[in-house]
C-alpha cells in the first residue's frame, strides 16, 4: 500500500470516526453532566433557603423569652396589679417597649399579641386581651399537650392568591412555671413566606404547598395536572422541600428549560454541520497529502539508488520553503559532504600516523632532557663542583616533576619538595640575598592531598615582587598548620610588600569582583587568580586564598586547603 493510500486510510481509522464516535458520547456526557450540576445547584438553593427560613422562624420564637423572663410580664398576666392605672402603667413601661422593639427589629414581624387567662386582667388590645377572644379555638386542644418549652406554628391558607396566614403561638407561665397565665401570638407577615415560596420556585413550571389537606400551587394548569395525577413527563425534575416547622410540603417540578432548550434544538444541526465539516476537511486533507508524499516519494526513490559510486546531489524543484525542501537541501548537504569526507580519507590516515610520530617524539624528548641533566649533574661531582651539582640536581627534579603527566593530584610533600628545588634553583642566583625554610606542624598535613603546581606559582610571585626588588636580604618562610580541620599553607616574604591599592584590586578578582586586566595595570595576579580557582574547585567551600601586604614589610598568602 502506497503512502498516500495508507495516510488517508489512518486518518479514518485515527481520526475520522474516532471523532464521530467521541463527539456523541462527549455531548451525551456533557448534557448528562450539566443536568446533575443543575440539578445539585437547584438542591443546594432548596436548602439555602430553608436555612434562612429556620434562622428567621428562630428569631421570630426567641420574642418569647423577652415576655416569659420578663417578671413585669408575667405579674400583669397574673392579675398582680389593684387598679387600672397600675396596669396601664405596667403595660406602658414593660409591655409596649417590648413590642415595639420587636416590631422595629424584625421587618417581618406583623403584631404581637399577649391572651389572659385571668378575667380581671385589664385588656388593652390589640396588644393585651383576653383568652376568649383568641381566633383560633381549633388548636386549643394542641396548646393545651404543648410542654412548657415548645411552641407552636400555624399556618392558614385563607384562598388560592397565596394570602398566608402565619403565626406563633406558645403559652405564657408564672414565674415558678406552675400555673400557665395566658398566651403568646406572634403574627408574622406573609410576605416572609411568599418571598420564601417564589425564591424557590424561580423560573420553575410547578411549585405545590401542603398543609393537611389543604393546597395551594404556582403553575400551568397542565403542567399542575399532571403534579396531582403523578404523571409528569420524564423531561421534569422534581424536587420536595419538607418544612417541619410548619407542616408544609413543597414540589418543584423544573423542566431546566432555560439551560437545555437551547442545548436540544441545536444537537442535530451541530452534529450535520461536524459531519460536512470533517467531509470538506478530508479533502483538503487529501490533496494536502498528496502533494507532500509525491515529492517525499521521488526523493526515496532517488535515496534508493546511492551508493559509495553514486552520490549525486536530488534535483530541488523550484517551490516554497517547507519541511520537504528543507528535508531535500539537508541531504544534498549531506551527500557533498560524504563525497568530500570520502576524498580526505587518505589524507586523515596520513595526517593521523604523523601525529603518532610527532607524540613518540614528546615522549623521547624529557627523557632526553632527564638524561642529559644527569650527565652534567656527574660530571660536576667528578670535578668537585658541589654547587654546580647541586643545582643541576635541584633542576633535574623540578623539570621531572613539571612534566610529570601521569597524575593531577600529589602529595602535599611532593608539592613541597617541589617549592624547595624550585627555592634552591634562585638561592644560587641570589646568593646570600634570599633565604628560605620550610616547616610542617603535623607529619599527617604531609600525606594530604593536593592539586599540582598550587604552590610554585605563589612563590615565584613573592621572588619577582617582593625579595628581587630590593636590596637587603629577603627571606621567605613556609609553614603547613591545622585550623578548623583544614590545612592552612602561609607563604611570608619580608619583600617589596604592595600598596593598598593594588592589594583591594587583587582581593577583588579573587572574589570575582573584577576582570582579570583589573587585578594590575600589567596584567598580573593571573596565576594567583588560577590557583585560587583550583583550589575552590578541588575543595569546595571555604577554601581558597586570602591576601594580606603593606608596602615595605612584605606579603603574607594563606592557602586553605
Amino acid at each position: 500500500m502506497g503512502m498516500v493510500k495508507k495516510m488517508i486510510a489512518g486518518y479514518f481509522c485515527i481520526i475520522f470516526i474516532p471523532v464521530l464516535v467521541f463527539g456523541f458520547w462527549l455531548y451525551n456526557t456533557s448534557y448528562q453532566s450539566l443536568a446533575e450540576q443543575y440539578m445539585r445547584g437547584k438542591q443546594q438553593v432548596l436548602e439555602q433557603s430553608y436555612g434562612n427560613l429556620k434562622v428567621q422562624l428562630a428569631q421570630l420564637e426567641a420574642a418569647y423569652g423577652l415576655f416569659q423572663y420578663n417578671g413585669n410580664v408575667t405579674e400583669y398576666l397574673s392579675g398582680a396589679h389593684n387598679s387600672e392605672a397600675e396596669y396601664v402603667y405596667a403595660f406602658l413601661k414593660y409591655i409596649s417597649p417590648i413590642s415595639s422593639h420587636l416590631s422595629i427589629g424584625n421587618p417581618h414581624l406583623k403584631e404581637i399579641v399577649l391572651y389572659a387567662n385571668q378575667p380581671h386582667v385589664l385588656v388593652i388590645e390589640p396588644d393585651v386581651t383576653g383568652i376568649a377572644e383568641f381566633p383560633l379555638p381549633e388548636l386549643r386542644e394542641r396548646i393545651k399537650r404543648l410542654p412548657p418549652d415548645e411552641g407552636l406554628w400555624h399556618l392558614d391558607m385563607r384562598d388560592e392568591s397565596m394570602a398566608l396566614d402565619l403565626r406563633f403561638i406558645q403559652k405564657l407561665y408564672n414565674k415558678e412555671f406552675s400555673k400557665d397565665i395566658g398566651l403568646l401570638e406572634i403574627r408574622v407577615d406573609s410576605s416572609m413566606l411568599s418571598s420564601f415560596i417564589q425564591g424557590l420556585s424561580g423560573s420553575s413550571d410547578a411549585v405545590m404547598q401542603k398543609t393537611g389537606e389543604r393546597s395551594i400551587a404556582l403553575a400551568e394548569a397542565a403542567t399542575l395536572a399532571a403534579m396531582r395525577e403523578g404523571a409528569l413527563s420524564d423531561d421534569l425534575w422534581n424536587q420536595e422541600l419538607y418544612v417541619e416547622e410548619l407542616d408544609l410540603n413543597l414540589v418543584i417540578a423544573d423542566s431546566g428549560s432555560e439551560l437545555f432548550t437551547d442545548i436540544r434544538k441545536k444537537k442535530n444541526t451541530s452534529v450535520i454541520v461536524i459531519a460536512l465539516l470533517l467531509l470538506v476537511l478530508s479533502y483538503l486533507y487529501y490533496m494536502f497529502a498528496s502533494s507532500v508524499t509525491r515529492r517525499i516519494s521521488r526523493l526515496a526513490r532517488h535515496m534508493k539508488r546511492i551508493d559509495h559510486t553514486n552520490l549525486e546531489p536530488f534535483p530541488i524543484q523550484p517551490g516554497g520553503r517547507d519541511e520537504v525542501y528543507y528535508l531535500t537541501t539537508s541531504f544534498n548537504l549531506m551527500m557533498n559532504r560524504i563525497d568530500e569526507l570520502i576524498n580526505k580519507v587518505q589524507r586523515s590516515e596520513i595526517m593521523r600516523k604523523e601525529a603518532e610520530y610527532m607524540m613518540l617524539q614528546a615522549q623521547i624528548k624529557p627523557h632526553f632532557l632527564y638524561n642529559t641533566l644527569e650527565t652534567i649533574r656527574m660530571l660536576a661531582e667528578a670535578d668537585g663542583n658541589a654547587s654546580v651539582s647541586q643545582l643541576t640536581n635541584s633542576f633535574a627534579r623540578f623539570i621531572r616533576y613539571s612534566l610529570a603527566r601521569h597524575e593531577d593530584e600529589v602529595a602535599l610533600a611532593d608539592e613541597l619538595e617541589h617549592v624547595a628545588d624550585y627555592l634552591r634553583i634562585h638561592r644560587t642566583r641570589f646568593g646570600e640575598r634570599m633565604t628560605f625554610d620550610i616547616e610542617i606542624e603535623d607529619k599527617a598535613i604531609r600525606k594530604h592531598r593536593c592539586p599540582r603546581f598550587i604552590l610554585q606559582p605563589i612563590v615565584e610571585n613573592s621572588i619577582v615582587h617582593g625579595i628581587s626588588k630590593q636590596r637587603r636580604r629577603g627571606h621567605i618562610a613556609i609553614r603547613c598548620v591545622m585550623e578548623e580541620g583544614r590545612v592552612a599553607v602561609r607563604i611570608r616574604d619580608d619583600g617589596a610588600g604592595m600598596s593598598e591599592e593594588a592589594l583591594s584590586r587583587l582581593r577583588r578578582r579573587l572574589n570575582g569582583e573584577a576582570g582579570l586586566t583589573e587585578a594590575s595595570p600589567s596584567g598580573g595576579g593571573l596565576g594567583l587568580w588560577n590557583v585560587h580557582e583550583r583550589i575552590g574547585m578541588y575543595y569546595g567551600e571555604n577554601s581558597g586564598i586570602a591576601l594580606e601586604s603593606a608596602p615595605g614589610e612584605g606579603t603574607v598568602v594563606v592557602l586553605t586547603l
